[in-house]
């Protein structure tokens, strides 16, 4: 086993998911409960076998080394096993979501070379992605192959993460098992093996969260609750056995909507949007001593800063303070730090760092560059376009983004890329993708993505482009990035220098979406 030491003198795996095989050689382990559903739970000796028959069954199939291998399946116990397999043969993760469009996992499988695809739907899969050889899930049998998790060095890729993009597609962020061991190092010095007896799995496998969720519980003895969403917990008995959520704050707010009993959860974490102060009272009040706010870009594995937010919070919930290994800059627009207190670009350095984006040098170029002064001049840092300040208590604080991504319910979003589909339908003169808070009048009752388009001066078939534009997102999105509602303007409001007044926008008539 590749090791190293910490200032603590604890030796710790280079690799995500080394140290489940190392829990699965300890005295007492393969009897101990790793995975639970709904209906049924799985010892972590029932788990190994099950990841050495994958694991045996890809490298029949001629997986090897540095492979992408792609992965469409629903979070299930099969699932889980494949995860590590493809790692433990030093392959490379690619999560695929089950809601994806054809032409999205047909880009993300071609874009990243990938050779196989995995799933537990082989005949719909069969026509999506041509180039790979697809292997059903369930018939993944081979002899059981015993899995060496020195097999690959920290610098090795883990995984690739598709996230949204500027350029009207996705790009994939290449994340090393260096720094994927580097968050596992963080989530076992914060959280016990109490803390994940049962902690939930209900995050999607094509977001960067669920990587913690699959590995720091299993890391370290504990067992993960498989769910289809966090919101079915509300009809779930077993929900009462659970002792770690990591959720995003929307969805936890609508799930406690319902009256669910949280006695045994000891500690909650907030990711992928801000966190509000009265989500974060009714946590407390509901008797959850620990309610962190964690924040993170897929680039630098999955989560950057952490704040414990104590009892006696202010309303305005900072980000905190980094991760052990983590650093970061905040820095004016020619890239200068900014004093304290100031607001500027939050740039990140450090042991999170993703390798850049899959097969796409020129993106990789422009947001991993080398950092221009100070003591960790020339080392590599990621400019997340996120604007944050340090404030007086010396936390940093998330004040928006510098450009058009957004989060929405958790969804890193790229507005331009939505934007430039529409403006790709023929018909379309202009297009503007915007996110508006309709309020309790809403269907949702929350902020949802609008569309606003200006057609061509010699096309009248309003209907029909507005048909042709939902036709041409539900081919390329996925559904949490459809526009939920279309407004068509004679012209855009435009300021005196000829921009975008994006706040004279009208809201959707809703009736008529």
């Amino acid at each position: 086993m590749l090791r190293t030491t910490d200032a603590c003198g604890t030796a710790y795996a280079e690799s995500l998911h080394g140290r489940f095989f190392e829990r699965c050689n300890e005295r007492g382990m393969q009897d101990r409960i790793a995975l639970r559903s709904t209906n049924r739970q799985w010892s972590y000796g029932e788990l190994l076998a099950r990841i050495e028959e994958i694991s045996g069954a890809l490298d029949e199939a001629g997986v090897r080394k540095g492979d992408i291998v792609a992965l469409a399946a629903c979070r299930t116990f099969d699932a889980i096993a494949a995860v590590y397999a493809v790692m433990a043969l030093g392959a490379v993760y690619l999560p695929i979501d089950k809601q994806f469009p054809q032409d999205r996992v047909a880009y993300m499988v071609g874009i990243s070379s990938g050779r196989w695809l995995v799933t537990d739907e082989p005949e719909r899969y069969a026509g999506q992605a041509p180039s790979c050889r697809i292997l059903p899930l369930s018939g993944l049998a081979g002899p059981r192959r015993s899995c060496d998790p020195t097999a690959v060095a920290a610098g090795d890729l883990a995984y690739v993460m598709f996230t949204s993009g500027t350029t009207g597609r996705p790009k994939g962020v290449m994340a090393t098992h260096g720094s994927g061991a580097r968050l596992l190092d963080w989530a076992l010095d914060r959280f016990s093996q109490e803390d994940f007896h049962c902690a939930l799995g209900a995050t999607s496998f094509s977001f960067d969260v669920s990587i913690f969720e699959i590995f720091a519980p299993l890391a370290c003895g504990g067992s993960l609750f498989l769910v289809d969403s966090i919101l079915s917990l509300a009809d779930l008995p077993q929900s009462s056995a659970i002792t770690l959520i990591n959720a995003v704050p929307s969805a936890l707010t609508a799930l406690l909507a319902f009256p669910l009993p949280l006695r045994a959860v000891r500690a909650c974490l907030l990711a992928g949007e801000p966190v509000h102060a009265p989500l974060v009272r009714q946590l407390h009040r509901a008797g959850i001593a620990r309610v962190y706010n964690l924040y993170g870009p897929t680039e630098d594995t999955v989560f950057s800063t952490e704040h414990l937010i104590g009892h006696d919070f202010d309303n305005e919930i900072p980000i905190g303070t980094p991760l052990p290994g983590h650093e970061y800059l905040v820095v004016d627009g020619t890239l200068s730090p900014v004093p304290p207190g100031e607001a500027g670009e939050l740039c990140l350095m450090g042991a999170g760092l993703a390798k850049g984006y899959i097969n796409r040098p020129d993106l990789t170029a422009e947001r991993f560059l080398p950092c221009p002064g100070g003591p960790r001049r020339g080392a590599i840092m990621y400019r997340t376009g996120d604007r944050v300040c340090v404030g007086r208590d010396g936390l940093l604080h998330f004040i928006g983004r510098l450009d058009s991504q957004i989060k929405l319910r958790g969804h890193r979003i790229e507005l331009e890329e939505i934007t430039q589909i529409i403006a790709s339908v023929p018909g379309v003169a202009q297009a503007s993708t915007q996110v508006r808070d309709l309020g309790r009048d809403s269907d949702q009752g929350r902020e949802t993505i609008v569309a606003y388009v200006v057609m061509q001066p010699d096309c009248c078939d309003q209907a029909g482009v507005r048909d042709a534009i939902r036709d041409a997102v539900a081919r390329r999105l996925p559904i949490y990035m459809r526009p939920r509602h279309f407004v068509f303007l004679d012209a855009f409001p435009l300021s005196a220098s000829g921009k975008l007044e994006s706040r004279h926008l009208p809201a959707p008539i809703l009736d008529a979406a």
